[in-house]
């Protein structure tokens, strides 16, 4: 049981045994459950429908092995009949205020006959957003009943009369699993009651129920890129135990679960301009949207990690963010990286140096690359790191070159991420687009999802082999006065992206 929690509780229960601290008791207990039922709310503003049938721990023995909206039914219908059938002997809310209805339940009990498949196709029909009005509207009603009671109260115990009435009402199955219930509440004081059904039985089911969301979390995460939208990393983010992620379904980052839809505008966009992140985006740097609202702390954190993904890619991302949490906690990181987008991205670039990777396996059946000479990044000049490779025949006859840019920027969106040329003896066999698939296999290495390549509208030749590379036309864009291809005379180039995922 969580330690906090139970010291809580145990505290309360102290305070409910002495008149004079009772009013202290119910007032904490009041508070308790408000805190306990918070979690309740996160959990179903937070995640997807399909999230509350799902039973991860199928088999297994205890609470957790039920699902999300199983266990609010339970929890709150287990109130009701106590609270209203034994205690306050008036109607149930679940018939009162029409919840059976709304929550489209098949069932008017607790449900502590279900086992196994009926507890999850239970749950399939239940409309869970009714359903968590309806606990609310059952703590509520709890929370009253609890600030008008007595201390003399406490003592008061159930006749044969009280549990015949329940009998009669039907609420509790008559199966062995469950109509055991009746004598256990009737063999209780109110005092008995407030200690199980109103706070150990809630804290019990909602460690469970977090157990459940921690592990559906685990499951959608697996598998699926680290790198948020955004750029942040979710394999770092504080909320690693409660989100699976914005590229799940299971998306409990505040962008998300407070838009329109519970899809993140950053996403959103994202998706609009079929772009794997923000860090494909030209317009990031003015960006004010979803997570980079200015308001938003985290805003100047979150843009200078997609600046840095931009220019060095995922896989040195997620390697500097290991290393930067290896010395200071989450918040402590994004704090660091607060102040200024431009210096936050100085500071990643200057914590990380840059690391060339091996280049033995570039080669095909005809061809290998043989590096030429290596370029360091300069910044200054918004160059990238770059491999400059001789072309080579097998038999190490030089027929060419090519180079290839780590990174991606607006200045590489117009100059491209590659640059070939084949001399004229050899032209004619494609060698430039082999040796382009052969970069590919190097861009790979440093977590690059797509490349750019780029040619001027006249060179038939590179638009060819730009195609039997496996590009995808995007545009004929014009070239930035500031540009140094400007300087040469060229105005336009055709841009043609390569998916590398």
């Amino acid at each position: 049981m969580n330690k906090e929690w139970s010291d809580k509780n145990i505290e309360i229960q102290t305070l409910l045994a002495k008149e004079s601290t009772f009013k202290e008791a119910i007032k904490k207990l009041i508070e308790f459950r408000g805190e306990l039922f918070q979690q309740i709310t996160w959990i179903v503003e937070g995640y997807p429908e399909e999230a509350f049938y799902q039973m991860p721990f199928a088999g297994a023995a205890g609470y957790h092995s039920k699902t999300l909206a199983y266990s609010i039914w339970h929890i709150f219908r287990i109130e009701d009949i106590v609270a209203h059938e034994m205690i306050a002997g008036d109607k149930q809310i679940l018939f009162r205020e029409g919840f059976l209805e709304k929550t489209v339940s098949p069932i008017i009990t607790t449900g502590n006959e279900l086992k196994g498949e009926a507890i999850a196709e239970f749950s399939k029909k239940l409309n869970v957003k009714e359903v968590y009005l309806y606990a609310k509207a059952v703590k509520e009603s709890t929370d009253n009943i609890l600030s008008q009671l007595h201390y003399r109260d406490l003592k008061k115990k159930f006749t044969d009369e009280t549990k015949q009435k329940l009998i009669e009402s039907k609420c509790v199955s008559e199966d062995e699993n469950a109509f055991w219930l009746i004598d256990y509440w009737c063999g209780k004081d109110i005092k008995g009651l407030i200690q199980m059904p109103f706070s150990r039985h809630w804290i019990m089911h909602i460690e469970a129920m977090q157990r459940i969301k921690d592990r559906l979390c685990k499951l959608a995460r697996k598998g699926a890129d680290p790198v948020a939208i955004c750029g942040l990393s979710c394999n770092h983010c504080f909320l690693g135990a409660w989100c699976g992620g914005c590229r799940t379904v299971y998306n409990t980052c505040s962008c998300a679960i407070c838009s329109e839809g519970r899809i993140c505008p950053n996403v959103k966009c994202c998706n609009e301009k079929n772009i794997d992140g923000c860090y494909e985006c030209n317009e990031l740097e003015t960006c004010e949207k979803g997570f980079y609202v200015p308001s938003n702390d985290g805003a100047n954190a979150a843009k200078a990690q997609s600046l840095y993904i931009r220019k060095y890619g995922k896989k040195a991302f997620l390697k500097i963010q290991t290393e930067l949490h290896e010395k200071y906690e989450f918040q402590k990181v994004q704090e660091i990286l607060g102040q200024d987008y431009k210096e936050a991205l100085r500071m990643l670039e200057e914590n990380e140096a840059f690391a060339f990777l091996a280049v033995d396996d570039l080669r095909d059946d005809e061809i290998f690359l043989k590096v030429d000479h290596l370029t360091e990044a300069q910044p200054e000049r918004k160059f990238v790191p770059a491999y400059h490779f001789d072309i080579c025949l097998l038999d190490g006859t030089v027929i060419g070159g090519c180079d290839l840019r780590i990174g991606h920027s607006d200045k590489l969106y117009i100059g491209g991420n590659i640059g070939y040329h084949i001399d004229e003896p050899y032209r004619g066999h494609h060698y430039a687009a082999k040796a382009c698939r052969l970069m590919f296999l190097q861009a790979r290495k440093h977590g690059l999802t797509y490349l750019i390549i780029t040619c001027l509208p006249t060179n038939k030749a590179s638009s060819r082999t730009c195609e039997l590379a496996g590009g995808k036309y995007l545009e004929t864009a014009a070239i930035p006065e500031d540009n140094e291809m400007y300087a040469e005379g060229k105005r336009e180039v055709m841009i043609y992206r390569f998916e590398l995922e």
